[in-house]
């Protein structure tokens, strides 16, 4: 059976060794002390477009607590935004063909979300997860 993968950290060319900047305020984007992170989505309000700069934008959301059932919660440390991100976010395929991006920013995956790719270090399991083949700490 397929686990579900929770990313902790989503960001273009986003790597916890190097830094991304953040269009709106040239920032870092980087995970925070206070268990955050940052991660980019298609902005409700330009749903449709295929210009990257304007219709997305960079969230800071809650890092889960704990994984769900048959979930593994994995600490990204590299993803990227390519072609199918573009065609994804104007409603061309995937998920937004049929679903609007989400309103409101939270934690784990949704409507919307950007960067579909990434790798990254196995950070907790939940419940029905076998430890012997999803160990925390193992790169995937």
């Amino acid at each position: 059976a397929a686990l579900s993968f929770r990313p902790t950290t989503v960001g273009a060319a986003f790597s916890i060794d190097k830094k991304f900047k953040n269009k709106d305020t040239n920032n870092a984007c980087i995970m925070t002390e206070d268990k955050t992170y940052r991660k980019i989505m298609v902005d409700p309000d330009q749903f449709g477009s295929k210009c990257f700069d304007t219709a997305t934008k960079i969230v800071s959301v809650p890092v889960p607590e704990a994984a769900g059932n048959r979930e593994v919660i994995v600490r990204l440390t590299t993803a990227g935004v390519q072609a199918s991100d573009i065609v994804q976010m104007s409603g061309g395929y995937g998920r937004l063909s049929t679903e609007k991006p989400a309103k409101n920013a939270a934690s784990g995956v949704q409507p919307g979300d950007t960067g579909c790719e990434g790798v990254g270090i196995i950070t907790a399991l939940g419940e029905g997860v076998d430890p012997a083949e999803w160990p925390v700490g193992q790169p995937v």
